[in-house]
């Protein structure tokens, strides 16, 4: 008997879900797959199309405005309050506005083809990595976004920032992968514009309503996106001034990184800690929907944490922590440390992409305070975090970002550093530039 052979075809997952469900080849056509079409279905794709429509279901969001030149960009700190009904209130800072140099130029007639460009860009993405708990998270979002203009505001920018980052774009206009120099400063200064637009009404937002039951699902999920943005994006909005810092080795450090156009990565924390903290308000509002599950507290408590530490507990990153002159040292830096070093194993450890954001967000403050100090051994294990993150390719927004930091990490270290770093040197294929 003959084996059967099968016919050469073109996996996919971007599908359509009637076909789907039917078990049948789906051409991805457009508006309307050849299936459905066929069968006389209506087709998932022409919902998709209606949905996502931002016509009929937004208000005329306020002109975007955009530099008449290439966007020289300034960035400022911005303090909100966040308040409950309970009037907890919280304040969050480092949202970074980008605001134009030059006379700004009303083109909100142009951009509606880049809308359209940013938000399939944005689909395709979530869809190329369909986990149970992405496509919940990233659903959530949508839905929410064809309802909010701040929340698709925030969508759009942060597909735009997302495509010039995996384009290989830059803010004078270089393009690359057939994109044209024109394509590319638009693209540029829409990404700009965007999220700039989306933290200024965002803050507006929170200022005039505070945090209730009605706006906590859209203002989580707009807050959620900058964070994203703010963390993965920041080689686009660095200027080039450094600060001062004290101490020899600082200095030089501080220096070197400077010069080679990097700053310590503190703006993976701060702005992770400050989400965290809007959760805490925000939970009660979003705990029923469908992505409650995603935002579960921490498995361990501080305590438990304590509880598992020691000098002979194993752990894959033990070697970070090896040498520590425990005696020389205060017991909050020494309780840093361990507690990085271990959350490090459990991330490890596990598959949940939940437990690899938790790390900027939950590890001690003092960490965070040693790592603004440039302080070697936290720099180190930043870096193994940053491998982690580079490992988690289901995570789309950050492609391109972990290498970045890495670099930046190793700008920073001293030398004699280097060879704690050597495992996560071979994984990047990391070289001196």
């Amino acid at each position: 008997m003959t084996e059967r052979i099968r016919r050469a075809h073109h996996k996919s997952r971007l599908g359509c879900r009637r076909c789907k469900t039917r078990r049948i080849k789906c051409d991805e056509a457009r508006p309307a797959c050849g299936g459905c079409t066929k069968a006389n279905l209506r087709c998932d794709f022409i919902d998709l199309q209606s949905r996502f429509s931002l016509k009929p279901t937004l208000p005329p969001a306020p002109p975007l405005i955009l530099s008449s030149s290439s966007t020289s960009a300034s960035t400022s700190a911005s303090s909100l309050a966040l308040s409950s009904s309970s009037s907890t209130v919280l304040s969050v800072t480092s949202l970074t506005l980008i605001r134009p140099s030059s006379p700004p130029v009303l083109v909100d007639t142009m951009t509606d083809s880049l809308k359209a460009r940013f938000f399939r860009h944005y689909l395709d993405m979530t869809a190329a990595y369909p986990s149970a708990d992405q496509q919940s998270w990233s659903s959530w979002i949508t839905d929410l976004a064809v309802t909010d203009n701040t929340l698709m505001d925030a969508v759009l920018g942060f597909a735009a920032f997302h495509l010039r980052r995996s384009s290989v774009m830059d803010d004078s206009g270089g393009s690359s992968k057939g994109v044209s120099s024109s394509q590319a400063v638009a693209v540029s200064e829409a990404s700009h514009a965007y999220m700039a637009r989306a933290i200024e009404a965002h803050s507006k937002q929170i200022v005039r309503e505070g945090i209730n039951a009605q706006n906590a699902p859209v203002v989580m999920a707009t807050c959620t996106i900058i964070m994203f943005h703010t963390s993965a994006n920041q080689s686009f909005l660095d200027s080039s001034s450094s600060s001062s810092s004290s101490g020899s080795e600082a200095e030089a450090g501080e220096r070197a990184g400077a010069e080679a156009g990097f700053r310590v990565p503190h703006h993976w924390f701060t702005p992770f800690r400050n989400v965290n903290a809007l959760l805490k308000v925000a939970l009660p509002g979003i705990r029923s929907s469908r992505i409650g599950h995603l935002y579960k507290p921490e498995r361990q408590t501080s305590e438990q944490q304590k509880e598992t530490l020691g000098p002979g507990r194993p752990g894959t990153f033990d070697f970070l922590v090896e040498d520590l002159d425990e005696d020389k040292m205060e017991p909050e830096t020494v309780e840093a440390y361990r507690i990085a070093v271990d959350s490090l194993d459990r991330i490890e450890r596990s598959a949940l992409q939940r437990d690899l954001l938790r790390f900027p967000a939950h590890v001690p403050s003092r960490l965070v305070e040693l790592l603004e100090a440039q302080d070697p051994r936290t720099l180190a294990i930043v870096g193994y975090f940053f491998m982690l993150l580079r490992r988690a390719t289901h995570l789309w927004w950050a492609q391109g970002a972990a290498e970045k930091e890495f670099d930046g990490v190793m700008s920073f270290l001293p030398r004699e550093w280097w060879p704690k770093m050597a495992w996560a040197i071979k994984e990047f294929d990391w070289t001196e530039s």
